[in-house]
């Protein structure tokens, strides 16, 4: 088999175990390396993106409970990004660091209830 790493082209030794991806530790902790440089850039991302709008939910909450959602569209609110997910009185909540918000539908139009996570 051949080494897995980018730019080795070493075969894996008899020596190591039969499912070894890399021809030797020194591969394996380059590639780990790798990886890990990967991962950490997108943790980071992610907790710029939910950072982003937790700001957004605390400057909106201070406007009242229920903001429509281009208010939040127009700071680049993304909602694909939260910390949790759960179900209060029947309602999806979406938690971020201190706020929470849940989504309505009030005639037609959609609207964002948003808690401070200590209310919750």
């Amino acid at each position: 088999m051949i080494c897995s790493r980018n730019g080795c082209e070493n075969r894996t030794p008899t020596s190591r175990r039969s499912n070894a991806k890399y021809c030797s530790d020194k591969c394996y902790k380059a590639a780990k390396r790798v990886r890990d440089r990967i991962d950490y850039s997108k943790r980071k991302l992610l907790y710029a993106i939910i950072k982003n709008n937790d700001d957004t939910l605390g400057i909106f909450h201070r406007l009242g409970q229920l903001v429509p959602i281009s208010f939040l569209k127009s700071y680049d609110f993304n909602f694909e990004s939260w910390i949790e997910a759960e179900y209060i009185e029947g309602e999806k909540v979406y938690s971020m660091f201190d706020f929470a918000y849940s989504i309505r539908n009030l005639n037609g139009n959609k609207w964002v209830k948003i808690w401070d996570t200590i209310s919750i």
